[in-house]
């Protein structure tokens, strides 16, 4: 049986780093947090097409953070 994803905090999705290679954050229920290389921040979310079955990614947009003062 798989655990429980954590939704990510403003405090972790602000704290990752960039690595050589792009890796994701999940975010739970098929959200993920995708850091590239040069390191922008982009959330994608995957999901079964409902014809073909396929599982794929769609991009939702860049991350922006938003500071409070």
């Amino acid at each position: 049986m798989a655990g429980k994803t954590q939704p990510l905090t403003a405090t972790q999705i602000k704290q990752a780093k960039p690595k050589v290679k792009e890796y994701n954050l999940a975010d739970g229920k098929g959200l993920y947090l995708r850091i590239k290389p040069s390191g922008s921040k982009l959330w994608l979310f995957n999901y079964q097409r409902p014809f073909t079955k396929q599982r794929t990614f769609i991009g939702l947009g860049a991350h922006q953070f938003l500071s409070h003062r």
